[in-house]
């Protein structure tokens, strides 16, 4: 019979999966109260990020919409999402949507060397050096985007390879307050 030894008792398959299943329930419901919770409220300044390409952006800068990416050099899904990002950050520059991706990751000759060596990285990438960023936009996981929108607050949050990532870019240009609603798929977890 399939089944753990958990502190000396033995737990049968359904027992482990119920508690699987119910562990995943409890993390999605607090990712959806942790996006309620940011929905619509100011955006934070960038402070303590080291440019590694680029210009800064000021997501609390009102008028334009701006793009504020989670990612990191040692997750995969991160790294196949850099030519969509690219591609995004290519199509909306000319109308003055910011982008920038930004890494919690300290090593500055890491990060630049991965960076000089993607040709698909053109946007804007720094490095959270004081741990503010990740403390001003939460997330469950990586890769991670929020929107904010011309008003300076938080438009949308979520997997930046969904199509209410670009969708909700759109809105926000148009300057709605409603995004479209975000549909994750499950991100990598940040260390």
């Amino acid at each position: 019979m399939l089944g753990s030894n958990v502190l000396g008792i033995k737990l049968g398959w359904h027992i482990l999966l119920f508690v699987f299943i119910a562990a995943n329930i409890l993390l999605n419901v607090l990712a959806n109260n942790q996006k309620k919770a940011v929905m619509g409220k100011p955006a934070a300044k960038l402070e303590g990020v080291q440019m590694v390409q680029g210009e800064p952006v000021d997501p609390t800068r009102r008028g334009f919409v701006t793009v504020v990416e989670s990612w990191a050099t040692w997750c995969p899904p991160c790294i196949r999402s850099i030519p969509h990002l690219n591609e995004i950050y290519l199509k909306y520059k000319a109308r003055g949507v910011q982008f920038i991706g930004v890494t919690s990751e300290k090593d500055v000759a890491k990060i630049t060397k991965f960076v000089q060596g993607n040709a698909s990285m053109t946007y804007p990438v720094g490095m959270d050096m004081l741990g503010k960023v990740g403390a001003n936009y939460p997330a469950r996981g990586i890769p991670n985007a929020y929107v904010v929108g011309k008003d300076g607050n938080i438009a949308w949050t979520g997997h930046p390879a969904t199509k209410e990532f670009e969708e909700s870019i759109e809105a926000a240009l148009a300057g709605s307050t409603q995004a479209p609603r975000s549909t994750e798929p499950e991100p990598t977890k940040e260390n």
